[in-house]
C-alpha cells in the first residue's frame, strides 16, 4: 500500500448507530443515506453495529460502500470471480429461485450460455413487430386532453409484452395477479433490506403480509406450471420464450428441469418488465420537464419514421431517441442498488483504495451515486451530454445501468427497443 493508497481503518462514513450499524439510516431514507456517503469518497467503510457483530459472530463486520465506477466495474466485470454475491433476502430468493439474476459461479455462466441467445440477433428481430404492434395499440387507447397515469400505462405495456415474449398468448386477468404479487413482493424486499429482524424471518411465519404473498405466489405458479405442462405435450414447437427455454440444451445435451424452467420465467417475468416499465416512466417525466429535448426528440421521430411503425433497422438512425434514453438510465437508473458482493480474498481496486478479507464483510455497489457524480458527468446535464461518453469524457459504465451487473442477459438489445 503507498502513501496514496487510503486505509479503510481511516475511512470515515456518514454517522450510524453504535448498535444498528447502518440500518436505521438505511430504513429511513435509504437512496439519501447512499449519496450521503458519497460525499466521503469513493470507498465507504460502514462498520456493522455491535448488536450485528454479536449475531454475525464476526467482530471486523462491516460494508463498504464503491461509488465510483471503475471500482464497481471491477467488483462486477473484470475481477468478478473473486467475488460472490452477499446475503439475499429470504422473499427474493423464494421468488427468483435460482434464475439468471440470483445464480452465481459456474450456474451462472452456463445459464449465459445457453439464455444470451435469445436476447440478441434475429431473436430481437422476431419480437420488434409485437413490441410494436402493443406499444401503438397503448396509444391508440389515449384520448388528446384526458390525463394518462403513465406509471400504470407503462406498467401495463411492458407486463403485456413479456407475457406475449414469454408465452405467446395474450395477458387476461392473469394481469391483476401479477401485478398485485409483484407489489407486495416488492414491499417485503425492501423490508427485509431495511431490517435484519425482517430479513432473518422466514416466510412460513404466518404474518398477515407473508400469507397475502404466500397466497398470490402460489397462484402465479400453478399458473406458470400449467404453461409449462401443456407446452411439454403439445406436438407443435413455439417460437416464445417458454419454447426456447424447453428446447435449450445444454453441452452435454441434458435439457433444462421443471424447477429451472420455472425460475427463469419468474425472473424474466418479474425483474424482464418492471425496469423497463419504472425507466421508461422516469423518461416520459424528464422529457415533460425539458421542452427543447421533447421537441428534437418528436421531430426526429417524425424525419425518420413518418407515420409508420418502427423496426429494427430504424434503431441506428434514432440517434436523439437513443441520447434521451441513456440520459434518463443516467439520471434515474431503475437498478439503483445491487446485490451486495463478499470477496473470496483482498483485492486493490482501480481507485486506489483495498478492500480487505474480513469475514462478514461486504461491499455495496453505488449505482445511483455512481452515476449521478456531477465529476463524470454534470447532473443538469441534456442528453445531447449522453454522447460525451463517446468521447472519453466519463467513465462508460457511469451512463449504462443495465451494463453494470452481469446477470442482464435480457438486459440491451430488447429493453432498448421496447423503449423505442
Amino acid at each position: 500500500m503507498t502513501d496514496q493508497t487510503p486505509s479503510l481503518r481511516t475511512l470515515s462514513g456518514p454517522p450510524i448507530s453504535r448498535w444498528w450499524g447502518p440500518f436505521p439510516e438505511l430504513r429511513r431514507d435509504t437512496l439519501g443515506f447512499f449519496v450521503r456517503c458519497q460525499t466521503y469518497g469513493d470507498v465507504v467503510k460502514l462498520p456493522m453495529g455491535l448488536v450485528i457483530k454479536l449475531l454475525l459472530r464476526k467482530r471486523d463486520a462491516a460494508t463498504y460502500v464503491l461509488n465510483h465506477p471503475a471500482d464497481i466495474k471491477h467488483v462486477l466485470v473484470t475481477n468478478q470471480d473473486n467475488y460472490q454475491k452477499g446475503m439475499v433476502p429470504p422473499v427474493e430468493s423464494r421468488i427468483f429461485g435460482l434464475g439468471v439474476l440470483h445464480a452465481g459461479g459456474d450456474l451462472h455462466h452456463r445459464q449465459r450460455r445457453l439464455f444470451l441467445p435469445f436476447f440478441h440477433g434475429n431473436h430481437v428481430t422476431a419480437y420488434t413487430d409485437l413490441i410494436t404492434s402493443q406499444a401503438h395499440e397503448m396509444v391508440g387507447d389515449w384520448q388528446d386532453g384526458r390525463m394518462v397515469d403513465i406509471e400504470r400505462e407503462m406498467a401495463h405495456l411492458t407486463l403485456s409484452i413479456i407475457w406475449r415474449l414469454l408465452f405467446g398468448l395474450e395477458i387476461g386477468p392473469e394481469s391483476d395477479l401479477v401485478r398485485e404479487t409483484i407489489a407486495v413482493g416488492q414491499g417485503l424486499i425492501k423490508t427485509q433490506y431495511d431490517s435484519l429482524l425482517a430479513s432473518m424471518t422466514p416466510l412460513w411465519v404466518p404474518t398477515r403480509v407473508h400469507r397475502k404473498f404466500n397466497r398470490g405466489l402460489h397462484a402465479m405458479e400453478a399458473m406458470i406450471h400449467r404453461r409449462i405442462e401443456e407446452r411439454r405435450t403439445a406436438s407443435e414447437r413455439h417460437d416464445d420464450l417458454l419454447g426456447l427455454l424447453l428446447a435449450a440444451r445444454d453441452t452435454d445435451g441434458r435439457p433444462l428441469t421443471h424447477k429451472e424452467i420455472r425460475d427463469q420465467l419468474v425472473t424474466f417475468l418479474l425483474a424482464g418488465h418492471e425496469t423497463t416499465a419504472n425507466a421508461l416512466t422516469w423518461t416520459w417525466f424528464l422529457l415533460s420537464q425539458c421542452r427543447s429535448a421533447r421537441e428534437r426528440l418528436t421531430r426526429e421521430v417524425r424525419e425518420v419514421l413518418g407515420d409508420r411503425l418502427p423496426t429494427t433497422a430504424d434503431v441506428p438512425r434514432l440517434r436523439y431517441t437513443k441520447m434521451v434514453w441513456e440520459e434518463s438510465l443516467r439520471l434515474y437508473p431503475p437498478a439503483w442498488s445491487l446485490h451486495t458482493r463478499v470477496g473470496r480474498a483482498k483485492d486493490h481496486l482501480p481507485s486506489g483504495a483495498v478492500l480487505p478479507l474480513e469475514h462478514g464483510s461486504s461491499s455495496a455497489l453505488g449505482v445511483c451515486t455512481a452515476m449521478g457524480d456531477g465529476s463524470r458527468i454534470p447532473t443538469d446535464s441534456t442528453p445531447n451530454d449522453s454522447a460525451t461518453r463517446r468521447n472519453g469524457l466519463t467513465h462508460p459504465i457511469a451512463t449504462f445501468p443495465s451494463e453494470l451487473e452481469d446477470v442482464a442477459v435480457s438486459g440491451n438489445p430488447l429493453q432498448n427497443w421496447k423503449a423505442c
